[in-house]
């Protein structure tokens, strides 16, 4: 493996998040001089396969037009890879785990495979990407003072960067302010989904209420799923209450009420965030709505309604994602009833990842039960919290 010099991650980091918002991005990075270094590793190596089908086609692609310097080509490709990541939820974790791995070895098809990971309907997907193109150059993130971050605010708008403040960068009341405008007034969606993703973690008490009303005057899918996730780091109860009535809302697009779902996993102490969740796993339409219900549903002690209905959803729920989600979420329940239901799914379901999820919930019961009960697994010094039995 051949190392190179050490680059600019900052801004190919910020040219890429342009990018995955369908901009420049490259164009931006070489007119302002970033040129970043990466190991050269190749795409077949002893620790990759190469990339199969389509999204290996539109990288190789990408590799080949960027020695030709043809950038409008390659931002088709660019548009080519991001719409096969939002399509197949597998595509976009074997790419994230090649990223996360710095297993490319061209600048711009790094770039390009950034983008499509930050432009993913999964926000874990776009958050574990983003952190992996953060850790490449952890000068990035280096101690900065509030008169460095509002002279660089004021000298371009980078949405990875802005995404990259931390709370206690916000505790300046310009910087505050400056992002709120941000969140507000900008015109490209990812610079205010960017600006609600930093402002999520402030201490400023405006904060909860500043997100509350963005949600009844934002239009934009990507900034409504930042401020549903951004919401879920509020503890105002206000924030859950809102987050049900997005996820409970027939209005609203599958991606926000995804998000809505996943972050009410912070929220379960609000009465209605239950309720929606409940509603959500059994009857809402999107399975990957369902499947990110029942991940939240998971989540801390479990009652014998939600056990009841994660079961309900492991034996009948169409989709495989759900049954897989369900049966995890049920990992924390050692529970005779649960144990024969996650026992079916290792035997019968069709499944193989239903029946994988099935034997790892198994083996976490008989792990936590093990610590418990010292050496009796069989969990009958257990409640069942179907009731007593």
């Amino acid at each position: 493996m051949s190392v190179v010099r050490t680059g600019q991650w900052a801004g190919w980091l910020g040219a890429a998040a342009i990018a995955a918002a369908g901009g420049v991005g490259l164009l931006v990075l070489r007119s302002t001089g970033f040129v970043p270094e990466v190991p050269s590793i190749g795409l077949a190596t002893a620790r990759h396969a190469p990339l199969s089908s389509e999204p290996g086609r539109v990288v190789e692609r990408i590799r080949r037009m960027a020695s030709e310097d043809d950038e409008e080509r390659i931002s088709v490709e660019r548009d080519r890879l991001k719409e096969i990541v939002r399509g197949s939820s597998a595509t976009a974790r074997d790419l994230l785990q090649l990223f996360e791995e710095n297993a490319f070895d061209d600048r711009d098809v790094e770039a390009a495979v950034l983008a499509s990971l930050l432009a993913s309907s999964d926000p874990g997907i776009a958050e574990r990407a983003l952190d992996a193109a953060r850790r490449r150059e952890l000068d990035y993130f280096a101690p900065r003072d509030a008169d460095e971050i509002r002279g660089r605010l004021l000298r371009e708008t980078d949405p990875a960067y802005i995404a990259s403040l931390r709370p206690e960068d916000l505790d300046d009341l310009a910087v505050f302010l400056e992002i709120q405008d941000r969140a507000v007034l900008d015109l490209d969606p990812a610079v205010r989904a960017a600006a609600v993703k930093a402002l999520g973690g402030a201490a400023n008490p405006g904060v909860t209420p500043f997100l509350l009303f963005r949600l009844k005057g934002e239009a934009s899918v990507e900034v409504r799923q930042a401020l549903a996730m951004s919401l879920m780091l509020r503890s105002e109860t206000e924030a859950g209450r809102e987050l049900a009535a997005l996820l409970s809302s027939p209005h609203e697009p599958v991606p926000v009420r995804r998000c809505a779902a996943a972050a009410l996993s912070a929220h379960r102490s609000v009465p209605t965030a239950k309720r929606s969740l409940l509603e959500a796993l059994l009857i809402d339409v999107d399975f990957t709505v369902r499947s990110s219900a029942a991940q939240s549903l998971g989540i801390g002690h479990a009652d014998p309604e939600t056990i009841g209905a994660l079961v309900l959803s492991l034996k009948t729920d169409a989709s495989n994602e759900v049954r897989s989600a369900a049966a995890l979420s049920l990992a924390q329940t050692p529970d005779p009833e649960v144990r024969l239901a996650l026992e079916e799914a290792v035997v019968c379901d069709e499944s193989e990842e239903v029946r994988r999820s099935a034997a790892t919930a198994l083996s976490m019961i008989e792990q936590t039960t093990a610590s418990a009960f010292g050496n009796d697994t069989t969990g009958a010094g257990a409640e069942s919290p179907f009731g007593p039995r």
